[in-house]
């Protein structure tokens, strides 16, 4: 299998997360996304990379549709504990459409990954 297949960036499609109530389901799959994550004992297979690598992406569009919402999620990324939730902290964090819209929201989650 097409390793891009397993991280499609379908949930995080800008034009969908136009509409709110799409943008606040495809947040709370991202939420729920986590939680597994931090459930699960397997994280080092080829399938875990692959999901924490479409995290790194698609966590920053849907909290760019939804960033009063979203950023209270980064900051419980940004000051977890846990490597992965931390990588995928800060992949979030360097997207421009995060930086360059809320740039005192991102020092903020940047000051808690230090």
């Amino acid at each position: 299998m097409n390793n891009k297949a397993l991280y499609s960036p379908a949930l995080a499609e800008p034009r969908l997360l136009k509409d709110e109530s799409i943008a606040q389901k495809a947040l709370e799959l991202h939420e729920n996304v986590v939680t597994l994550i931090v459930a699960s004992s397997d994280r080092h297979s080829e399938e875990f990379r692959a999901l924490r690598k479409g995290l790194g992406y698609t966590f920053s569009v849907v909290t760019a549709a939804l960033p009063w919402q979203g950023f209270p999620a980064r900051r419980e990324l940004a000051g977890s504990e846990d490597e992965g939730l931390l990588w995928i902290a800060k992949e979030n964090l360097r997207k421009n459409r995060l930086v360059k819209a809320l740039p005192d929201e991102v020092a903020e989650c940047q000051r808690l990954l230090r």
